[in-house]
């Protein structure tokens, strides 16, 4: 709730909102508004109902988020979605911890870090940039020598 921008990403990322009505949990569809049991939902759309639920009910600066093969069930382009989403979750003060096999993922995060070590050189710099000093701090603390 602190920060509706990234909801609002992840709401951009899964094409609609969950929501629960007389204890049902439903989808509903960004586009028309179209309300969808989850059985009659995409795939990608029930794996990431945790997520949701998390980011919008639980996530607090701090917590450590863990999370296994985000990428699947998803389209190539909505994979680097979530990785800037993931992205914005390590600048609002959360630990990301990802597993996946996803090339798009690695990648994009990738070139986040990339893009934040030139920012001086951009006149544009997206949100999504992660803050090197922070992963470099993460990525140190878990190494195995």
């Amino acid at each position: 709730k602190e920060h509706p921008d990234i909801l609002n990403k992840f709401t951009d990322i899964i094409g609609g909102k969950y929501t629960v009505v007389r204890g049902s949990v439903y989808f509903s569809l960004k586009q028309d508004g179209k309300r969808l049991l989850m059985n009659e939902s995409s795939s990608a759309v029930r794996s990431l109902l945790d997520v949701g639920f998390y980011l919008r009910h639980c996530a607090q600066k701090g917590d450590l988020f863990i999370i296994d093969e985000p990428e699947l069930n998803l389209h190539p382009e909505n994979q680097c979605r979530l990785a800037r989403l993931f992205a914005c979750l390590v600048n609002a003060g959360l630990k990301v911890f990802i597993t996946t096999h996803s090339d798009y993922i690695v990648k994009e995060i990738n070139t986040l870090l990339m893009l934040k070590q030139k920012k001086k050189h951009l006149t544009h710099i997206p949100t999504s940039i992660i803050h090197y000093h922070i992963i470099t701090s993460l990525l140190k603390s878990i190494c195995v020598d």
